[in-house]
């Protein structure tokens, strides 16, 4: 396709990567012409001439047809009058369209969902490692020691504040029945409801791109910081009670550590082995410094043990100086 090209990867001893994963049962063969079977043309039977006809070249390559079209009046050519020859008989629109015809449809997605402040330098907290991304960068949750459960009056449907009542409200069996499916194939930075394959619940998520060969979109669920690749057919619109809570999952780097070496597989060690320290669970943090959506943070176990260090005494990073980077004078100014 235009998009992906399809290939056979020959490992050193012969044998394809495609047949192996086929196998091992962790792929589906497709049945594909042979090239004398390709070269022959289409099988009898099939006429080419028998397909369906369209006027609009645009419905007949992506199947969407313009639906405002028919508001706008085809005899406007431009003026200051803003009409056509039947002057003010006319009740169609009149707007030049483009050449390449584009229209004035729109379709309001949810895109927008706020971020929760960053602690400030020289603070401690607790926090819950949910995503590790590379050798030094993950993702945290900041944990509320005070936070309590949500208990709503009978009756009462108010938006979630706490992110174990948001779960529970997008997974309930009457939201479930409520989700609606998109309409029209999801954008870059849109919010949806993903559902996670690895336990089959709906999370909230943002579509970081799409693959149109074969109907997948990478998502990153905002709460945890997960990326995946899911089916088009397991994205939902969000409600918009949905995205009021800020989104959970803050990125943090370690402070104070670099790899050992230029080379990739010895960053996938590192990665690994930090998983192994700090995946899905709740350590102590000490903010070093703070950016536009990151904080750099020194990481302890429950021993009271450095992460950064760990990872030194394995000889899977280096340590580097720093200090704590106080910003309460600075001012900083985001330019989009």
């Amino acid at each position: 396709t235009s998009e992906s090209l399809g290939v056979f990867v020959i490992l050193p001893s012969g044998e394809t990567l495609n047949k192996i994963i086929v196998q091992q049962g962790l792929a589906l063969p497709i049945d594909k012409f042979s090239g004398e079977q390709a070269a022959a043309g289409p099988s009898d039977g099939l006429d080419i001439t028998d397909c369906p006809e369209y006027d609009d070249p645009v419905e007949a390559v992506t199947g969407y047809k313009n639906r405002d079209e028919i508001d706008i009046c085809k005899h406007y050519k431009g003026g200051p009058e803003k009409t056509c020859f039947k002057g003010p008989r006319c009740t169609k629109k009149h707007i030049l369209k483009h050449p390449d015809g584009w229209t004035l449809d729109r379709i309001a997605v949810m895109a927008k969902c706020k971020s929760i402040p960053l602690p400030a330098p020289d603070t401690w907290l607790k926090v819950l490692v949910t995503m590790v991304c590379h050798y030094d960068r993950v993702y945290v949750q900041i944990i509320d020691e005070n936070e309590t459960d949500e208990i709503p009056s009978f009756g009462a449907a108010l938006p979630a504040t706490t992110l174990p009542a948001l779960v529970k409200d997008m997974n309930s069996l009457a939201t479930i029945a409520a989700y609606q499916p998109l309409t029209v194939a999801p954008a870059q930075g849109e919010l949806v409801a993903a559902l996670y394959p690895l336990d089959n619940k709906w999370y909230r998520a943002r579509v970081l791109s799409v693959t149109r060969a074969d109907q997948t979109v990478e998502v990153q669920y905002i709460d945890y910081g997960t990326v995946m690749w899911v089916q088009a057919g397991q994205l939902r619109a969000l409600a918009a009670r949905h995205a009021l809570l800020a989104a959970q999952a803050v990125r943090a780097a370690l402070a104070g550590v670099r790899a050992r070496s230029p080379y990739h597989h010895q960053w996938a060690r590192a990665k690994r082995a930090l998983t192994d320290m700090v995946q899905d669970k709740v350590l102590d943090a000490h903010v070093i410094s703070r950016e536009y959506d990151e904080i750099t943070v020194e990481l302890f176990d429950k021993d009271g043990y450095s992460i950064a260090e760990q990872l030194a005494a394995t000889n899977m990073v280096e340590l580097t100086p720093y200090t704590v980077v106080y910003d309460t004078e600075m001012h900083k100014v985001v330019v989009p």
